[in-house]
């Protein structure tokens, strides 16, 4: 192993060196004040002690070179890089499925009881008699009129009534059973009888047509009745009245 380097700084090179000028300069001070030129020696307070000059230099060429020494076997320190902790990668957070929500099962309606029908209540529609028949507005205007109802019962029978111009005008009426159902349809016409006093003395009776035509001799009220021909036929009819001059 090889003598280390000793590597001494600038500014100690300048200490060394002015050491070393003093102690020369001490040296030849010392070397003058002993010369044989001077014959008289004037008594002298007592010297201080002398300082040995050359130990204390080598002292200190000794201690610079112990430092130097023990700067040199010190080991080189070698940063030891730090390391960084390794950052742990997240773990991605499941996302849960969304439940799917049921549908509520529909609440069955409640089937609806049936009614029992109760009998029918016959109500006649028209009046039954002269006193009590139901007043046509019938004109020159209007005309024709179609005039409905229900034969009821068997012998029911229902009246109208409307009034007369006078000489010069002409009366045609049309009657017919109506359909019950789109199934059953009318069968027959109804009974049709014009008269002024009295259903039992009729001016005119429809044929089996169901049709007349009248021409009135004065003005006045007439009347006319509706009923069928078959007693055990009942059900809806339609009368249409044309007033012409």
């Amino acid at each position: 192993m090889g003598v280390p380097k000793i590597v001494v700084p600038k500014g100690k090179q300048r200490l060394l060196a002015l050491v070393f000028l003093a102690v020369m300069a001490l040296i030849i001070g010392c070397s003058s004040a002993d010369a044989p030129e001077r014959a008289t020696r004037i008594p002298r307070s007592p010297a201080p002690p002398t300082v040995d000059v050359g130990a204390t230099v080598d002292a200190k060429v000794k201690e610079r070179l112990a430092e130097a020494t023990i700067t040199a076997s010190r080991p080189t320190v070698t940063a030891v890089p730090t390391m960084e902790p390794t950052a742990t990668p997240e773990q991605p957070t499941p996302v849960s499925e969304e439940t799917a929500t049921p549908e509520p099962t529909p609440t069955a309606a409640p089937t609806a009881t049936p009614v029992p029908t109760s009998t029918p209540t016959i109500v006649d529609d028209h009046g039954d008699d002269l006193i009590s028949a139901t007043a046509i507005d019938l004109t020159l205007v209007n005309s024709p009129v179609v005039i409905r109802g229900d034969i009821e019962t068997p012998a029911d029978a229902d009246h109208f009534s409307f009034v007369l111009f006078g000489a010069g005008e002409i009366l045609v009426f049309d009657s017919t059973f109506l359909p019950i159902s789109p199934v059953l349809i009318g069968v027959g016409r109804p009974v049709m009888v014009l008269y002024t006093e009295s259903s039992e003395t009729p001016l005119v009776t429809a044929n089996l047509e169901g049709d007349f035509s009248y021409t009135p001799p004065s003005a006045g009220v007439a009347y006319i009745a509706i009923s069928s021909r078959n007693p055990d036929y009942t059900g809806p009819y339609q009368i249409i009245v044309h007033r012409a001059k």
